[in-house]
Protein backbone atom coordinates (compact mmCIF):
# COMPACT_ATOMS: atom_id res chain seq x y z
CA UNK A 1 0.00 0.00 0.00
CA UNK A 2 2.43 2.46 0.53
CA UNK A 3 4.28 1.51 -2.71
CA UNK A 4 1.01 2.86 -4.38
CA UNK A 5 0.81 5.73 -2.68
CA UNK A 6 4.97 6.26 -3.34
CA UNK A 7 3.42 6.07 -7.20
CA UNK A 8 0.84 8.39 -6.93
CA UNK A 9 2.79 11.36 -4.83
CA UNK A 10 5.67 10.79 -7.53
CA UNK A 11 3.23 11.18 -10.63
CA UNK A 12 1.44 14.30 -8.84
CA UNK A 13 4.53 15.93 -8.65
CA UNK A 14 5.54 15.26 -12.12
CA UNK A 15 2.27 15.89 -13.16
CA UNK A 16 2.77 19.41 -11.70
CA UNK A 17 5.92 20.08 -12.90
CA UNK A 18 5.34 19.29 -16.35
CA UNK A 19 2.18 21.83 -16.33
CA UNK A 20 4.43 24.34 -14.17
CA UNK A 21 7.60 24.01 -17.34
CA UNK A 22 3.90 24.09 -20.13
CA UNK A 23 2.77 27.38 -18.29
CA UNK A 24 5.72 29.03 -17.91
CA UNK A 25 6.84 28.99 -21.35
CA UNK A 26 3.57 29.83 -22.83
CA UNK A 27 3.06 32.43 -21.15
CA UNK A 28 0.36 31.51 -18.54
CA UNK A 29 -1.21 33.28 -16.42
CA UNK A 30 1.33 34.75 -13.55
CA UNK A 31 -0.98 33.87 -10.21
CA UNK A 32 -1.06 30.13 -11.57
CA UNK A 33 2.26 30.11 -11.63
CA UNK A 34 2.90 31.18 -8.39
CA UNK A 35 0.23 28.93 -6.90
CA UNK A 36 2.12 25.82 -8.95
CA UNK A 37 5.59 26.81 -7.41
CA UNK A 38 3.49 26.55 -3.91
CA UNK A 39 2.70 23.40 -5.02
CA UNK A 40 5.96 22.23 -5.73
CA UNK A 41 7.89 23.25 -2.18
CA UNK A 42 5.04 23.25 0.17
CA UNK A 43 3.57 19.67 -0.53
CA UNK A 44 6.41 17.77 -0.22
CA UNK A 45 7.56 19.61 2.34
CA UNK A 46 4.19 18.64 4.38
CA UNK A 47 4.19 15.47 3.13
CA UNK A 48 7.49 14.89 4.68
CA UNK A 49 6.58 16.58 8.29
CA UNK A 50 3.77 14.32 8.34
CA UNK A 51 5.66 11.25 7.79
CA UNK A 52 8.45 12.19 10.71
CA UNK A 53 5.44 12.83 12.87
CA UNK A 54 4.44 9.79 12.19
CA UNK A 55 6.93 7.87 12.76
CA UNK A 56 7.35 10.11 16.18
CA UNK A 57 3.87 9.18 17.62
CA UNK A 58 4.47 5.45 16.64
CA UNK A 59 7.60 5.10 18.25
CA UNK A 60 6.17 6.72 21.46
CA UNK A 61 3.08 4.38 21.46
CA UNK A 62 5.11 1.24 21.33
CA UNK A 63 7.42 2.96 24.23
CA UNK A 64 4.09 3.12 25.98
CA UNK A 65 2.98 -0.83 25.43
CA UNK A 66 6.31 -1.52 26.43
CA UNK A 67 6.44 -0.01 29.94
CA UNK A 68 3.14 -0.95 30.69
CA UNK A 69 2.05 -4.52 30.68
Amino acid sequence: MKRFFAWVGILIIAAVFLSLIVLTFTGGSENVIMALLFCVIVIPVMLYGYALILKYLRGRNKKDDQQNP
